[in-house]
């Protein structure tokens, strides 16, 4: 995990476990008397690890495609809504949208986790 200024920036092993972190990272936000709500993006591809840092095309879509959703939700790209269990995730799709410095529109969605019986 790494911080950048009010940002943070995690990888994780899969779609899924992403999708946990993000989710909780928002919900601990949304919480907290003092901070302002947050919201993530998700995405699943190479990124390039030097110094404590990733770089390349997925990071800079990610840094462009948080700002799509609203405070509180959690956007995924279409490959990571590919690869998430629709068991333990509803996707609800955005409306195809143009990013600066991102060629063609970007489809994308929001995740929520579904709520199980106990």
């Amino acid at each position: 995990m790494k911080t950048i200024g009010d940002e943070v920036f995690f990888s994780a092993p899969t779609a899924d476990a992403a999708c946990r972190i993000g989710t909780a990272v928002c919900q601990a936000a949304g919480e907290d008397p003092l901070l302002p709500p947050a919201r993530g993006a998700v995405g699943v591809g190479l990124a390039t690890p030097r110094e404590g840092d990733y770089f390349g095309p997925l990071v800079n879509l990610l840094a462009r495609l948080v700002k799509v959703g609203a405070p509180g939700e959690l956007v995924v790209t279409e490959a990571a809504a590919e690869e998430l269990s629709l068991v333990e995730w509803s996707l609800r799709p955005l409306e195809q949208t143009e990013l600066r410095g991102i060629e063609g529109p970007v489809r994308a969605f929001v995740a929520e986790p579904r709520i199980t019986p106990a």
